[in-house]
């Protein structure tokens, strides 16, 4: 058993913290994904959340269409990377 550290430059604690909580979930690979699929499907209600205008109902498909053309932004909900909660609680600090 190693000890090791809390967090590295490139690789903080939350994505170890992250597998691990969704470990008890489910084994292998989508034990390793299936919270950061849960944090990039809230992460997209966030973003919908912080859109204030009087008219965004009228434009949920267009939010949407642009969300899900975004490789990169749904590439978050694929793979377990520091950046997935950093932009999770990103998206929770400028909700608030």
């Amino acid at each position: 058993r190693q000890k090791m550290a809390w967090g590295y430059f490139d690789h903080p604690p939350m994505v170890a913290l992250l597998v691990k909580l969704s470990s008890f979930f489910f084994n292998g690979e989508l034990g390793v994904r299936f919270i950061s699929c849960i944090l990039s499907a809230v992460n997209i209600i966030l973003l919908w959340l912080m859109i204030h205008n009087p008219k965004k109902n009228d434009y949920i498909t267009h939010y949407f269409v642009l969300v899900f053309s975004m490789t990169l932004l749904n590439a978050y909900g694929f793979f377990t990377l520091p950046d997935t909660p950093l932009l999770f609680f990103t998206s929770c600090f400028l909700l608030t």
